[in-house]
């Protein structure tokens, strides 16, 4: 399925400075930086039977909406939160750096407001109302990347930012995994993970920890080891930690993969795949030599690491986008450097081959968003942030990993929000 090209947005962009990759997010903003004003809407219904499955989170960078949707990616609830609502007990509105936490064991839906807010909002299972907020700033622009749930009273936010003058407020280091508890709405400890940021040959880096995930007994999180100003990295490192105690249990280094902004289990549990896109202002060819997909395998008594170089499996970098379907196979996106006029694409990943496979499924740069693979229905969903058609994509995946398209979904029939990603709650 090739959804057709279609005119950029004529709006002035939208651009967010402090994120992973400027030069990416400056893509996609002009892409899609259209203002949308969000419409007020009746209250989302009740999901008592806990149907709503999946949050799917829509932005032009500018403004965010929130939907849900069931399993199979059909609609659910749309519009349950965005950056107009003034709902009780929302002290800050979102603004349009917005993704979806990890699962909260509670059912919770968690929101993390990156880039300027730096607030964690949790929602009610039920009805949607807000439960509370959580500012993880400390006093400097901290971006926080994600949150992931221990327990109801336990989780981690990793923070992508280092504060260049700490001292001042507790808690205001950067670069770390902060220790929060979630029903209280308090900041209780932090994971400085400076120790792990090491150095290239022109100076230090920063830890800037993404995404995370839970796999075997851990809580992995890949730091991108980044330059202060974007300009250069080092091989990506995996540390994996004890959930309950918060200590570095184990260090595994992806040189010479950088930047692995895509982190995610297997079904199983037994393994992670992580993609990762090299650095974009370290020119094109030093990006593709440093990007390509990992899978590590936890069934040992030591993790071993897989590492597919991009240039051989996609032919251009890996993108920010990966959903496993077990131990040996995963979808993955492809971007292309800025001067490359190629659309974006989709590849089926075979890591005993060594083989990638260009699927038939492109859109404009930038506008595949993080899909989501329901193993039980065979089921792919993948977010098309097209400006001009914003859909969901949906796919039955065959026996023999072949696609058959599906009716795509529409997650935001009031705004049209392009969607950026799906993640289960």
């Amino acid at each position: 399925m090739k959804p057709t090209q279609r005119p950029l947005c004529a709006c002035p962009a939208s651009i967010l400075p402090a994120l992973i990759l400027p030069a990416l997010i400056l893509a996609a903003s002009i892409l899609t930086g259209c203002e949308a004003d969000p419409r007020a809407e009746a209250p989302p219904e009740p999901d008592p039977e806990g149907r709503c499955a999946l949050v799917s989170v829509q932005s032009d960078y500018t403004s965010a909406r929130i939907s849900l949707l069931d399993e199979l990616g059909v609609l659910c609830r749309p519009g349950i939160l965005d950056s107009g609502s003034a709902a009780l007990g929302l002290s800050t509105a979102l603004s349009g750096d917005v993704v979806a936490g990890g699962p909260h064991p509670d059912r919770h839906i968690a929101l993390v407001d990156r880039y300027p807010n730096g607030v964690i909002t949790w929602l009610d299972p039920v009805d949607f109302s807000v439960i509370g907020q959580l500012g993880v700033n400390t006093g400097f622009p901290a971006n926080p990347q994600d949150v992931a749930h221990v327990s109801a009273t336990r989780a981690y936010v990793s923070r992508l930012e280092s504060n260049p003058s700490p001292g001042a407020a507790p808690f205001d280091g950067g670069g770390d995994l902060l220790v929060i508890d979630p029903e209280a709405l308090a900041i209780v400890d932090r994971v400085d993970l400076s120790p792990w940021a090491g150095a290239d040959e022109v100076g230090p880096l920063l830890p800037r920890p993404g995404r995370m995930a839970f796999a075997g007994d851990r809580l992995w999180v890949p730091l991108h080891r980044l330059s202060r100003d974007f300009q250069r990295g080092g091989a990506a490192r995996l540390l994996g930690l004890d959930p309950a105690s918060g200590e570095v249990a184990v260090e595994l280094d992806l040189a010479p993969l950088k930047n692995c902004t895509g982190i995610a289990a297997a079904p199983s549990g037994d393994g992670l795949w992580l993609s990762c896109l090299g650095v974009f202002l370290e020119g094109a060819e030093a990006q593709l030599a440093h990007s390509g997909v990992a899978y590590v395998d936890l069934t040992g008594e030591a993790p071993t690491i897989w590492r597919g170089a991009a240039a051989d499996l996609l032919s251009r970098p890996a993108g920010l986008a990966l959903s496993p379907v077990d131990d040996q196979y995963a979808f993955v996106t492809a971007i292309s450097p800025l001067e490359d006029p190629r659309p974006d694409g989709v590849y089926l990943i075979d890591r005993l081959a060594g083989a990638g496979q260009l699927l038939d499924i492109e859109s404009p740069a930038y506008a595949l968003g993080q899909m989501w693979f329901n193993p039980a229905a065979r089921l792919l969903l993948l977010p098309d942030g097209d400006p001009r058609r914003p859909q969901i994509l949906r796919f039955s995946v065959g026996d023999d990993l072949s696609l058959t398209a599906l009716d795509p979904t529409d997650p935001d029939p009031a705004v049209q929000l392009p969607p950026r990603e799906i993640r289960a709650r």
